[in-house]
């Protein structure tokens, strides 16, 4: 009871922070705050916790940098959920009978952070992956979505953080078991010089 009263606590405050986001979101005097990497995975990870509750889905943060970035906290937050969203549906699809994982693992290079998100959710139809970022590109039917959640995604990290994502397939192996899916890969700069 009390974990879920902190959880439950712990989302409201995000929410509002959220909430106050979106109405400074056009405003350009924003500043960027030093956070830790592993402070990010665990809210972003929180935030999605019961969401996943009784479908079978691990998420694995197998982060090991104790490292403090200079960025957008809640601009991060929100892309990171976007993408385990993202893990999520695909899988929940029916085709999908193996271990249900969404690894997360970091690595620095060149002074950027590099964040990879990886699912065993089959991954995306090669003729598609070109397009998951495009405005109102989706696989989904109509009435599940309209295709601007990974398209704004790739607009907060590119614009706002000053990073990239990528995604393609890949097969990792999870406890023995060799699984496929998508992994994408948001890198942004250690210190935001915005």
């Amino acid at each position: 009871i009390l974990k879920t009263s902190d959880n439950i606590v712990n989302y409201t405050q995000y929410l509002s922070k959220i909430i106050d986001e979106f109405r400074n979101f056009i405003k350009q005097d924003k500043t960027t705050t030093d956070v830790t990497i592993e402070s990010i995975l665990y809210k972003s990870i929180l935030l999605i916790d019961s969401k996943i509750k009784n479908t079978g889905i691990e998420i694995i943060n197998q982060n090991k940098l104790d490292l403090v970035i200079n960025t957008y906290e809640n601009e991060l937050i929100q892309s990171i959920i976007k993408i385990i969203q993202n893990s999520i549906e695909a899988l929940m699809k029916e085709s999908v009978k193996d271990d249900k994982i969404i690894l997360i693992y970091t690595y620095t290079q060149d002074n950027e952070l590099y964040i990879s998100i990886q699912d065993s959710g089959h991954g995306i139809d090669e003729e598609y992956l070109p397009k998951v970022f495009e405005p109102y590109f989706t696989t989904k039917h109509q009435s599940q979505g309209v295709g601007l959640g990974l398209y704004v995604t790739y607009q907060i990290v590119t614009e706002q953080l000053k990073g990239n994502i990528t995604v393609t397939n890949k097969h990792f192996i999870h406890n023995g078991n060799e699984l496929y899916g998508a992994e994408f890969i948001v890198s942004i700069p250690i210190k935001n010089t915005n």
